[in-house]
């Protein structure tokens, strides 16, 4: 004999039902979509020989305040080409191409150079030199602008630290020169690392912590050294820093500095 209370299973129920539905929101936000283009019809009733093949050409334009192809701890950044086919008396097949979009904040196509056209019917595309003009303000923007930061405790000073450059482009090495101080340094670290910080406004859960992903380290000795290089490099596979009203990615070169209180001569 099983003696079953009504009110536990309704209370049951009701928790299913909560975490059903807060399962379900989570997996609609995670896979919002912030941005669609028109679809576009490339050709309708189209016939192929056998061995025969067709080129067609697509070409959309993703608006420049979208964010790039991003996978980070708390949130992604996906674009996709959906591709879809139907053949006579057949359902329709879609296809996702998937694609990698890098942005450059600040510099849009509307910016682009104005060149006088040749003649009245002339493409717009073919008067402008595109690749030259982003890589023109790609340089401008990396262009050697140099920086220090001073290092000190209550002790003194430890470590003035230069770099050659404040911005910098994927793939690009990062040259760090260190001058140290009074203080007797034994050892330095430095760590090239990426911060992901989710905003208040779009936390799931109450007090996220921002995540740290390290790319590169070096570490080196430096024991009665008055001065040191070092080079970090910058993957080709990583996101430039950026911003969204969800997100904020950026970048940052960390330091630590190991002193001996203790030194035998």
């Amino acid at each position: 004999h099983v003696t079953v209370d009504e009110r536990h299973v309704q209370i049951a129920r009701e928790q299913q039902e909560v975490t059903n539905s807060n399962s379900a929101l989570n997996k609609h936000v995670a896979n919002d979509c912030f941005f669609s283009s028109d679809p576009e019809i490339l050709f309708c009733d189209l016939q192929l020989l056998p061995h025969s093949s067709k080129e067609l050409k697509f070409s959309g334009i993703v608006p420049t305040h979208s964010p790039p192809s991003y996978r980070g701890s708390y949130i992604k950044y996906s674009y996709i080409v959906l591709v879809g086919l139907q053949r006579v008396n057949k359902p329709v097949t879609l296809i996702n191409l998937p694609i990698r979009i890098i942005n450059l904040p600040g510099i849009s196509l509307v910016d682009g150079p104005k060149k006088p056209l040749s003649h009245p019917f002339a493409p717009r595309e073919e008067c402008i030199n595109y690749e030259d003009y982003f890589m023109d303000k790609v340089q401008s923007l990396c262009c050697k602008r140099p920086r220090s930061f001073e290092v000190k405790t209550s002790e003194g000073l430890v470590s003035i630290v230069r770099l050659t450059k404040g911005a910098y482009r994927l793939g690009d090495p990062i040259e760090v020169n260190l001058e140290f101080g009074e203080l007797q340094c034994v050892q330095v670290t430095l760590k090239l690392q990426a911060l992901e910080t989710i905003s208040p406004e779009s936390e799931i859960n109450e007090g996220t912590d921002t995540r740290c992903t390290t790319h590169d380290t070096k570490t080196i000795q430096c024991i009665h050294t008055k001065s040191t290089a070092v080079t970090l490099h910058i993957p080709l596979n990583v996101v430039n820093s950026f911003s969204t009203n969800i997100v904020l990615v950026r970048w940052q070169v960390g330091w630590s500095f190991l002193f001996d209180c203790l030194i035998v001569y």
